[in-house]
């Protein structure tokens, strides 16, 4: 009973420590949208939304996925402060199968990457 408890105050202490741990508030923080389909013929849409610009100036972003195990990165930079933005890509995907992608920031200073998302 006493380990039971033991265990227990201490995955309730874990979690109280992971709910308090930050992200850094100079980096930019993204969410990739959820892809689920290719559009007709004409490829995939990949988005983001920019849910932090941060504090340090952004020099690129865009979108990174795999295509035949080789690491592609595609910008769609059009402005300093994103709050969303996209990339239809037509090329180095594959149908039929599970592709995944993730969108990235580059400042000055990192590269911030978002979640994977699967498209399928």
């Amino acid at each position: 009973m006493k380990k039971t408890i033991l265990v227990f105050l201490l995955l309730l202490t874990l979690t109280g420590c992971l709910s308090d741990a930050k992200f850094p508030e100079s980096y930019p923080f993204i969410v990739t949208n959820e892809v689920n389909f290719f559009n007709n013929s004409q490829g995939v849409t990949f988005s983001a939304k920019v849910l932090s610009l941060g504090t340090e100036k952004i020099k690129d972003y865009g979108f990174e996925w795999f295509y035949k195990a080789n690491s592609i990165q595609a910008s769609a930079f059009k402005t300093e402060k994103p709050t969303e933005f996209s990339l239809v890509v037509t090329t180095n995907v594959e149908r039929k199968k599970t592709n995944f992608c993730r969108a990235y920031i580059i400042t000055d200073k990192h590269t911030v990457y978002s979640n994977w998302v699967s498209v399928n």
